[in-house]
């Protein structure tokens, strides 16, 4: 079962973000973007906000609140009064009918494009929670109500199947993958160990009959609730690559592509004991892709990653462009049969679609031009500073709204069918590109037989006028043969005259010969006497630098002679000069210690002589102590006077004495210092 499906598109038009508004309010500022109806009006901020294009779609997306009291509309103001598109109202006008198309075998491709910070991922993402309900006005995107959607015709479907009798039941499984495309590789979001090491590898697409390309070793899950597949969506979704821009601090930076595939399956009994009992299937796939930013110069230092976003980007125009003119094409030839008209020279072949130029066009390639219901959402900036972009966003989602493509059910039986097909269609080309070749050969047949036509008239004029140059032949034969001698005389001449001088020239080279072996011997010569005079004028130099080296160091020895004899002067100079200071030191220590001598023995004699004094008055002192303890009292009393009188004569005499103990300490220490001058002069000289 097949039918036709029309490429669908819908523009969606963001609020402002808080960074647009620049210190104004919501009634102070102008949005770009209108909409009436179905109809896009782009408004140029450099002409007044007066419009730039218009652009059809399948319907416009308002989705600027109605609290925002724009300060310019277009026309009567219609785009201010139009209805707010809710997350809940683009979801039942966009991707409501994918779920039933998906249950019916049908394949659908539902993708969002638009420059950085157009609410792309907003519009397909949203914001969900896998533990709450889903649906209504929330904030979910197209992605999380689609899983909702499916799990809740799965629970009614299983039910339905149930109330059938065991051999009509079917088995009803969903599939879910998904992956990233970012610089031209796909990385599975759904591995974590390979996620988490941010692994990238090269993409290895394959094609399955029945559900088209495919990523090979993707990692799929079976899922069993909304619960478990919007977990894995929200895994796959922390681990995608982003990086901060202008716009937001997370934009997204690669394709994102969710897939849900929905398998059905019935067992068929055979048919009889020969025959194997069969498997009966029914598969639809949705493909949910959010697209990279699709700005021409980005707002990101990445020069690389832009590059390759926007050339997958450039991919995914040129497939659109090239099915674009593919259809045309196709409808022109077919409009020609039906009315009868025979082509106008050979058939115009239908350009080749390049799907693999990037892995975004070759895994969407089913989607596109192939069998699937395909459906775009242009998403749109309001904001002035966004108008470049969001023109080319509107002019190429609006060149894709022109496809239309060919659906069929991808069930058991439709798999056969599209193998014919596809054998009837390689047919049909071959046949194309034989007539071709044929009505080539018949061009190239005419062309030949009109040059033979054109062959015959010169051979015919060039005969004519070979008849009339025959008259003239015996007259130039005989100019020819008398020239002919002439020439041939002067050749004679010649050869003799080349004679002559090639005997002079071999003179002349054997002379040469000769003089170049005389040159070349005085060149040796000449050579090894450079060689000889070279060695000696090095030896000379050798020599020459050798006698200055002799002669600085002759020099050296006699500055260090000079400096020696100098030094032994003064050494002299200062030993006799030493020497005399040290007579000089001895005579004056000999008289000092002379007189120390002198004084140390007088002050002996005065010393002992006042011991002498002192010993005999502590004799008289001790007999008068006897005396006194011997005599009566008033003896007694004057005995003890005498003794106190004596007592005080010793105290003043050892009073007197140390003055003369300490002189006597001074002169022995100067003595010793004197003596020590004396060992330290004679010393030094002894090492002189």
């Amino acid at each position: 079962m097949t039918s036709i499906s029309k490429f669908r598109v819908f523009g969606r038009v963001r609020p402002f973000i808080d960074s647009e508004f620049e210190g104004k309010s919501s009634d102070q500022i102008r949005s770009i973007v209108e909409m009436v109806g179905p109809k896009t009006v782009l408004l140029d901020p450099k002409e007044n906000y007066s419009p730039k294009a218009q652009f059809e779609f399948d319907d416009s997306l308002w989705s600027i609140p109605s609290d925002y009291k724009l300060l310019h509309t277009y026309g009567d103001g219609s785009a201010a009064k139009k209805d707010f598109a809710s997350q809940h109202y683009v979801y039942n006008l966009v991707a409501k009918e994918a779920p039933v198309a998906a249950f019916d075998g049908v394949n659908s491709t539902i993708m969002s494009y638009g420059q950085t910070g157009g609410g792309k991922t907003y519009t397909m993402m949203g914001k969900y929670d896998p533990f709450n309900v889903c649906g209504g006005d929330g904030p979910e995107g197209i992605i999380p109500r689609v899983c909702h959607d499916v799990f809740k015709m799965v629970e009614t479907r299983r039910k339905e199947e149930e109330a059938k009798p065991e051999k009509e039941r079917r088995d009803i499984t969903v599939e879910v993958t998904f992956v990233e495309i970012y610089m031209e590789k796909v990385r599975d979001l759904l591995d974590k160990q390979a996620a988490a090491r941010g692994e990238m590898r090269e993409a290895r697409i394959r094609v399955d009959p029945n559900s088209g390309p495919f990523v090979e070793d993707v990692t799929k899950y079976r899922v069993s609730n909304w619960s478990h597949c919007c977990k894995l969506l929200e895994q796959g979704s922390s681990m995608r690559t982003t990086s901060a821009n202008v716009v937001h601090q997370q934009s997204s930076r690669s394709h994102a592509i969710f897939t849900l595939t929905v398998l059905q399956s019935r067992k068929v009994p055979a048919k009889d004991k020969y025959a194997a009992p069969t498997v009966e299937t029914k598969s639809g796939r949705i493909n949910l892709v959010d697209l990279a930013g699709s700005e021409r110069g980005g707002f990101t230092d990445y020069v690389k990653e832009s590059s390759k976003i926007n050339t997958s980007l450039l991919a995914l125009r040129r497939v659109i462009d090239t099915l674009v003119e593919r259809q045309r094409i196709t409808m022109e030839q077919v409009s020609a049969e039906l009315q009868g008209l025979a082509p106008k020279g050979p058939l115009q072949q239908p350009p080749t679609v390049p799907y693999r130029d990037s892995v975004l066009t070759w895994l969407l390639s089913d989607s596109m031009g192939g069998n699937a219901m395909t459906t775009m959402i242009a998403a749109l900036s309001p904001h002035e500073k966004n108008f470049n972009d969001t023109l080319a966003t509107l002019q190429w989602s609006s060149k894709a709204r022109n496809l239309v493509g060919v659906v069929k059910v991808n069930d058991s039986q439709s798999s056969v069918q599209s193998g014919m097909l596809g054998k009837r269609s390689d047919l049909q080309s071959s046949i194309h590109q034989q007539r071709q070749t044929v009505d080539g050969l018949r061009q190239e047949l005419e062309n030949r037989k009109s040059e033979a036509e054109e062959l015959d008239k010169r051979s015919l004029k060039l005969k004519k006028i070979y008849m009339a140059t025959l008259a003239e032949k015996e007259t130039v034969e005989q100019h020819a043969a008398a020239y002919t001698l002439q020439r041939q005389l002067k050749q004679w001449a010649h050869r003799r005259r080349m004679a002559t001088l090639r005997a002079q020239l071999d003179q002349l080279m054997q002379e040469i010969g000769e003089r170049m072996a005389q040159i070349d011997a005085l060149n040796g010569t000449i050579a090894a006497n450079s060689a000889a005079i070279a060695a000696q004028q090095a030896e000379s130099a050798d020599q020459l630098a050798r006698v200055v080296e002799l002669e600085a160091k002759v020099a050296e020895y006699e500055r260090c002679e000079e400096e020696f004899q100098k030094e032994y002067e003064v050494a002299m100079q200062l030993r006799e000069e030493g020497e005399s200071s040290i007579e000089e030191l001895k005579q004056q220590l000999d008289a000092k210690a002379q007189a120390i001598e002198k004084e140390y023995d007088e002050a002996t004699a005065e010393l002992a002589e006042m011991k002498e004094r002192h010993d005999s008055d502590c004799k008289r002192l001790e007999a008068l102590e006897l005396e006194i303890s011997e005599t009566p009292e008033g003896e007694e009393e004057r005995l003890r006077a005498e003794a106190e009188a004596l007592e005080s004569e010793c105290r003043d005499l050892d009073a007197k004495n140390q003055p003369l103990r300490q002189r006597r300490d001074e002169l022995l220490q100067q003595k010793a210092d004197l003596q020590k001058k004396i060992d330290e002069k004679n010393a030094k000289k002894k090492k002189k």
